[in-house]
């Protein structure tokens, strides 16, 4: 494919040399009007403009793929201003299936901003096989991508089971499962985060309303999925369900896995959140603990541990006579 360097993901790839590239410094260029004064310009320079762009969009050159893949990237632009042209010629060049094809998908799920509902769902089937095809390496870029499931598995939670908009039931598991390892620790770092930002009062209604529903309808159950980054990242996410804790406990602990880092990294068990959940559940929290450091598989040291130990000890004294946490006052790394 023209613009691609091999080894790289061929969205960054593509995108690395349209950003400079006469074709892709043209579609920036004719996308700088669409914004609130877009229906204030003349219909004829309106006309001009999108006329233009459609002649990017269907050009078979090096300069139009260079123009297609700015355009993907601002695609919730044109979406809102010219839906017609993203349904139509835009749309085909995403779901091409050769290489231009896989690129510009690349950019869409991993680069694309804003990219609603609406847009979502008009570009659904090329979203999925995005996300299944992407080969990001840049943390920001595959978060992205993993948002893109996660954001329409939540948008299909509002839909009725006849709307013919519903997603198909085993859909976004099939696309996780296929996908490489770096979306599904995505996945699970973005259901945290996004919980996490839900006003803390309301945290335990919006994980049983939303956020247990979708990860027990997307994860995949097959242990190979499991690993340790994903595993810390679904902790985090257990964490962030507040007053639900224990429910979130018991339906992500099947699928946490113990830490082998010589280091392992608990300080998100010492933040304000986890105090409040170490404070109302402090066995429960041993317990997570316990799944991230249980022997003989964990064998690393933590200097995060003794604060995490003794704020369990200060809520619960009983605690220091249980097994699993004497065990784990041999990690701990006290420094005094």
């Amino acid at each position: 494919m023209p613009g691609q360097t091999e080894g790289r993901d061929p969205g960054f790839s593509l995108m690395g040399h349209a950003i400079n590239a006469p074709g892709g410094k043209l579609a920036r260029l004719l996308l700088r009007p669409m914004g609130p004064a877009w229906n204030d310009l003349p219909a004829a320079e309106r006309e001009c403009i999108e006329n233009r762009l459609v002649l990017v969009v269907r050009s078979g050159t090096t300069a139009g793929l260079h123009g297609r893949a700015v355009i993907v990237e601002f695609i919730a632009w044109l979406h809102h201003y010219t839906p017609h042209l993203v349904s139509g010629p835009l749309k085909d060049a995403i779901a091409e299936g050769g290489a231009d094809g896989i690129a510009l998908r690349s950019i869409l799920v991993g680069m694309s901003r804003s990219v609603g509902t609406e847009l979502r769902l008009l570009l659904r089937d090329e979203v999925f096989q995005g996300v299944v095809e992407c080969q990001a390496d840049d943390s920001t870029a595959v978060r992205n991508a993993a948002s893109r499931i996660i954001s329409e598995v939540l948008d299909d939670l509002e839909r009725d089971a006849g709307d013919a908009a519903k997603l198909a039931r085993g859909r976004a598991r099939e696309t996780l499962i296929r996908a490489g390892e770096g979306i599904r620790i995505g996945a699970a770092s973005i259901l945290g985060d996004w919980l996490k930002e839900v006003r803390a009062n309301e945290r335990a209604v919006h994980w049983r309303e939303r956020y247990k529903p979708v990860f027990t309808d997307i994860w995949p159950l097959d242990h190979k999925y499991r690993d340790e980054r994903t595993s810390l990242a679904l902790a985090k996410f257990a964490i962030a369900a507040g007053e639900a804790f224990p429910d979130a406990f018991d339906v992500l602990q099947h699928y946490l896995v113990p830490m082998t880092d010589a280091w392992p990294q608990l300080h998100f068990l010492t933040m304000d959140e986890a105090s409040e959940v170490i404070r109302r559940h402090p066995e429960k929290v041993l317990s997570l603990l316990w799944c991230l450091l249980r022997p003989p598989t964990a064998r690393g040291r933590s200097t995060d541990l003794p604060e995490i130990i003794d704020s369990l000890i200060a809520v619960d004294a009983n605690l220091a006579q249980d097994r699993r946490l004497q065990l784990l006052e041999d990690r701990a790394a006290r420094y005094q």
